[in-house]
């Protein structure tokens, strides 16, 4: 049967803003082929607006990274995604199979300067007490991208590009991390608690098995014997 009755019309939703162009669309496309034909409305923030706009109603749900404070416990936790590093084919470091904080630490770094987010990208590098040179600043995860081809220094983040999503430009090339890092974990947070309406329990199940068809390969840069260990089951 469809379940349009049962549904809202609209699925009010805020995302992290680099996710919306790395797999929302893809993500929703499953969503909306499972529940019927609703209307998307997404919000794209970063990890402070998104609570904020949670708090107000303007969204159902916010999927974002468990990095900063999170004000609501009615969380879901789906994947963690390590952080990777995204450096010029060009670059030395490029020939290796993975790198240490310590080597990137000594190049210019382009960062993705969101709040909460940046916070995060420089502390990874509190456990060597020498952050690097931050060079270029940007909102943008496709930015960032840019900023490394066009020989600007090196990043890091966390997602790759899944499926349907602009692939890296040649120019491009990404690495694991070989030091043990906490990686963050994408959750779905929403204001339901254990009420959650049919509508909310069908996104979280839709969206789990979106990550788990893509499998860790699809979605994170790491070690080969740290991918089992990514999705929460």
């Amino acid at each position: 049967g469809d379940l349009t009755d049962r549904v809202p019309r609209v699925l009010r939703i805020g995302c992290f803003e680099p996710f919306g162009a790395l797999f929302m669309p893809e993500m929703l496309r499953k969503y909306v082929d499972n529940v019927g034909d609703v209307e998307i409305d997404l919000l794209e923030g970063n990890q402070v607006q998104l609570q904020t706009w949670l708090a107000e109603g303007l969204i159902d749900l916010a999927i974002l990274y468990d990095i900063g404070p999170i004000q609501t416990t009615s969380i879901t936790r789906i994947c963690r995604v390590p952080a990777h590093a995204v450096l010029h084919m060009d670059d030395p470091l490029a020939q290796k199979d993975a790198v240490w904080l310590s080597e990137i630490a000594l190049r210019p770094f382009i960062l993705l300067d969101m709040p909460q987010t940046a916070t995060y990208l420089l502390t990874l590098f509190d456990i060597l007490a020498k952050r690097p040179d931050v060079r270029f600043h940007t909102r943008s995860y496709e930015t960032v991208r840019s900023a490394v081809a066009s020989g600007f220094g090196m990043s890091i983040l966390n997602m790759r590009p899944i499926g349907r999503a602009t692939a890296d430009g040649q120019a491009i090339v990404r690495r694991p991390i070989l030091d043990e890092l906490p990686p963050p974990t994408v959750v779905i947070a929403d204001l339901y608690g254990s009420a959650k309406p049919l509508f909310v329990r069908l996104f979280i199940d839709i969206f789990r098995r979106f990550f788990e068809d893509v499998g860790p390969s699809g979605f994170s840069v790491t070690m080969p014997e740290r991918q089992s260990q990514l999705m929460v089951k």
